[in-house]
């Protein structure tokens, strides 16, 4: 694979996942776990004027980021001996992901899903509005652009009760913040009463992860989520907040063909909403057979992705919170591409 061009390289980045920081970097200021499910430590780096990745540190790997002069660091492939991206730099992280706050309110789950880390280590921890309000205070001199809330499902709360809880806390976000920061919302699969609830409240955009649109492999891997009605509930919703307002996560490595990868990203522009690919994240101990795809596959998928979205007219950049905002963990249109 020839390593030409920009979005070859992240692809190349995605596949790895992993990076090596060769100079003592101040934690703090790049790294954050308020809103991150037991995948900590990950670095966050801006490749260029609009792409940056996500990475994951560790004692040891073939690729490297080597500080050339303060806060100017090069992505060092030791693998070929040679520099992937000059003039990088370490994104602040507020919460989860840089220039905005994302907070998973509840982290102990009851869908089970066998690709996600919640079902090996769930966590009793949860978001109060004190802790948010403490967040976005703490952050208020940086630039938030946005603030989202996801959350799992806790066999304790019923949909009814956690979606009232992100409708309070996006009500108080509001009244602080104003009309100039987006709000996100993520959950399961909303009914169109919900759906209107987090509208009203000020919810801007709205993510409905479907993972994997393989209907046999969904059923196996995650049994207590229903494709058919996550696409109920993303037609709704794209209804309510309009198009290209509404994405929805499908994770590349779970067992799934090209084709239902793509069929999904077909499926979701044709309602309006965004598909964001997602590469698989190993977790600890627990891998099935789930694994991160390869370079190829991450940048081919995503130029067939883009062809599709120019095709039905999907903007993938007129969403700006969450995944969408970010695009740091997966290769995406109109930002690392055109």
């Amino acid at each position: 694979m020839k390593l030409n061009d920009i979005a070859e390289k992240k692809a190349y980045l995605l596949s790895k996942a992993t990076i090596q920081i060769i100079h003592q970097i101040d934690k703090e200021e790049s790294q954050s776990g308020l809103g991150n499910i037991i995948r900590e430590p990950w670095i966050f780096l801006r490749l260029t004027e609009n792409c940056r990745i996500r990475m994951k540190e560790v004692d040891k790997s073939d690729i490297q980021l080597r500080e050339t002069s303060p806060d100017t660091y090069i992505i060092w492939d030791s693998r070929t001996e040679s520099v992937l991206f000059n003039n990088v730099t370490i994104e602040h992280i507020l919460a989860h992901a840089p220039e905005q706050l994302f907070f998973i309110l509840y982290k102990k789950c009851q869908n089970q899903c066998l690709f996600c880390p919640l079902t090996y280590y769930p966590s009793d921890y949860c978001f109060s509005w004190e802790n948010i309000y403490k967040a976005i205070e703490k952050n208020k001199m940086y630039n938030i652009k946005s603030v989202s809330f996801s959350t799992s499902y806790p066999d304790n709360k019923s949909p009814d009760e956690l979606v009232e809880e992100i409708v309070s806390l996006a009500k108080n976000t509001r009244n602080i913040l104003g009309k100039g920061v987006l709000l996100g919302a993520s959950v399961k699969t909303p009914s169109e009463r919900q759906l209107l609830q987090l509208k009203e409240s000020g919810i801007d955009e709205i993510r409905l992860n479907l993972e994997t649109f393989n209907q046999v492999l969904a059923k196996k891997i995650m049994p207590y989520k229903n494709i058919d009605s996550i696409i109920k509930s993303i037609e709704i919703a794209v209804d309510i907040f309009g198009k290209n307002k509404v994405s929805s996560n499908l994770i590349i490595g779970l067992g799934e063909s090209d084709n239902d990868i793509l069929n999904g990203v077909s499926c979701l522009a044709d309602l309006g909403a965004i598909a964001t690919l997602y590469p698989y994240d190993p977790v600890k101990d627990h891998s099935y057979d789930f694994k991160r795809p390869s370079p190829e596959r991450i940048l081919y998928l995503a130029q067939e992705q883009n062809k599709i979205f120019k095709n039905k007219g999907i903007d993938p950049t007129a969403s700006k919170t969450m995944c969408c905002g970010c695009a740091a963990s997966h290769l995406y249109p109109g930002k690392d591409f055109v």
